[in-house]
C-alpha cells in the first residue's frame, strides 16, 4: 500500500514538473529544439511568462533596456487588456519578442487545429490592442504539451 502510495505521490510531481517534454523531444530529436549544431556557439534567450504584469513588467523592461538586453515575454491572453496594453506596445517597441502562454492546462487536449484557433484568436486580440502581432512562439502552461500536438506542430502553418 506504501509503495503505491509513494509512486502516486511521485508520479504526480513529475506530472507538475512536466518530464513529458523531454520525452516528446527525445522522440522528435530530429525536430527538437534542444540540439545545437557543435560549430555554432551557445545561446541564452531570456524568457518571462504570465505577463503582463502593471506592477513588475514596467520596472523589468527598465532593467533591459538599461542593460541592453532583448528578451521574449510569453503573454496570458486573458493579462492583456486597456489597462496593460501600453506596456505590450512597450515590449514591441524597444525590441523584445513577444510570444504566447497559456495559463490553463486544458488546453493541451484540444485538437492541433482547436489549439491552433484558440491561439489566432489571441494573437488577433493581441495585435488589435497593442498593434502588433505576437511572434508564432506559444509556451503551454507548465510546459505540458500532447504527443498529439507535437507531433503535428511540425506541419503548423498558423500563427
Amino acid at each position: 500500500m506504501w509503495i503505491i502510495l509513494v509512486v502516486g505521490v511521485g508520479l504526480i510531481a513529475l506530472a507538475h514538473t512536466a518530464p513529458a517534454p523531454l520525452f516528446l523531444d527525445a522522440w522528435a530529436r530530429d525536430r527538437a529544439v534542444w540540439h545545437r549544431r557543435r560549430d555554432q556557439p551557445p545561446t541564452v534567450y531570456l524568457t518571462y511568462d504570465d505577463g503582463p504584469n502593471p506592477s513588475t513588467t514596467p520596472a523589468l523592461l527598465d532593467v533591459l533596456a538599461r542593460e541592453r538586453v532583448h528578451a521574449t515575454f510569453f503573454l496570458i491572453d486573458e493579462h492583456v487588456n486597456d489597462d496593460t496594453a501600453a506596456i505590450v506596445r512597450r515590449m514591441f517597441a524597444e525590441g523584445h519578442a513577444v510570444a504566447q502562454h497559456s495559463g490553463k492546462r486544458w488546453l493541451v487536449l484540444k485538437s492541433p487545429s482547436g489549439l491552433a484557433t484558440t491561439l489566432m484568436t489571441a494573437a488577433d486580440r493581441i495585435e488589435r490592442l497593442a498593434g502588433q502581432r505576437p511572434c508564432r512562439a506559444f509556451r503551454p502552461h507548465a510546459g505540458w504539451r500532447s504527443s498529439r500536438c507535437t507531433e503535428d506542430s511540425s506541419r503548423s502553418t498558423t500563427t
